[in-house]
């Protein structure tokens, strides 16, 4: 039977792994392999993800590596800012974490970003089960 109520120990041992798993996911995993290491992002992602890039949805593993193989252009971020907390969901621990900052797109100029992401649990992996980004200025 699931648990649909938590101890303050239990969410302060969520809130702790939420900030580790977020900061390595920011840091070192998704905008370093968006930027350098593109055709490994599609792993971070399952049949069930859907991202929404700047209003258009994608949904599944294959139609989100192809949009980012084949769309995208070649692109450099700067996080500016993240922060995260955890979502109980069902009796289970999701992560959700909101990202800031700028980037570069091929040769154009600098744009702001926002994105947001639910991280949820595939067993002991975290993945991406929802993505939402938005360019912020022109």
């Amino acid at each position: 039977s699931q648990r649909l109520f938590f101890t303050m120990s239990d969410l302060r041992a969520a809130v702790l792994e939420t900030i580790r798993a977020a900061d390595e996911f920011v840091q070192n995993i998704f905008y370093r392999w968006l930027d350098h290491k593109r055709h490994d992002v599609a792993q971070l992602y399952r049949d069930n993800s859907t991202l929404v890039w700047d209003g258009t949805p994608y949904t599944g593993c294959r139609n989100i590596d192809a949009f980012f193989q084949q769309q995208l252009p070649f692109s450099k971020h700067v996080i500016t800012a993240f922060d995260c907390q955890p979502v109980f969901v069902g009796g289970e621990v999701a992560k959700l974490v909101l990202v800031s900052g700028s980037v570069e797109f091929a040769e154009n100029k600098s744009r702001v970003f926002s994105e947001q992401f639910l991280l949820a649990k595939d067993g002991r992996t975290d993945y991406i089960l929802y993505d939402a980004y938005r360019l912020l200025s022109a």
